[in-house]
């Protein structure tokens, strides 16, 4: 009996730690994620350019384009919607860096955005320009 009290102190510590585990997992799941994310946004245009920043006095000295007016123009070449693995179909030619969970990341943050739509078809998301934006 005197040790029954340290036996359930130690045992609900045990489930502390087996808990705060399964939290820290997560977290370094989510950490991992965006570490990809930021790392693929890295190649992407996703601020304007401002006038005046750097060493080119304003000026571009070859349009860039980002991944994002790739996939907007992939998605306005036929105006039906598509699964994110026939756009990453499209983009693997001319982006060798995209991964298709960098591309599924973009595509949320273009829904966010308002610039796409997705519905949802048997199992799988189906992206379309969002034509209210």
């Amino acid at each position: 009996m005197k040790y029954q009290k340290i036996i359930q102190a130690k045992d609900n510590l045990d489930s502390l730690i087996e808990a705060k585990t399964d939290e820290l997992v997560e977290l370094r799941y989510k950490s991992e994620c965006i570490s990809q994310t930021l790392k693929f946004m890295s190649g992407c245009d996703v601020t304007p350019h401002e006038a005046g920043r750097g060493d080119d006095n304003g000026e571009r000295k070859k349009p860039v384009r980002g991944l994002s007016n790739e996939v907007i123009d992939i998605l306005g070449v036929d105006n039906i919607s598509h699964t994110a693995n026939e756009i990453f179909e499209c983009l693997s030619q001319d982006f060798k860096h995209c991964t298709i969970n960098s591309l599924s990341g973009l595509l949320t943050l273009m829904i966010q955005n308002g610039k796409l739509g997705r519905i949802k078809q048997g199992r799988v998301f189906h992206y379309f320009i969002n034509k209210e934006a």
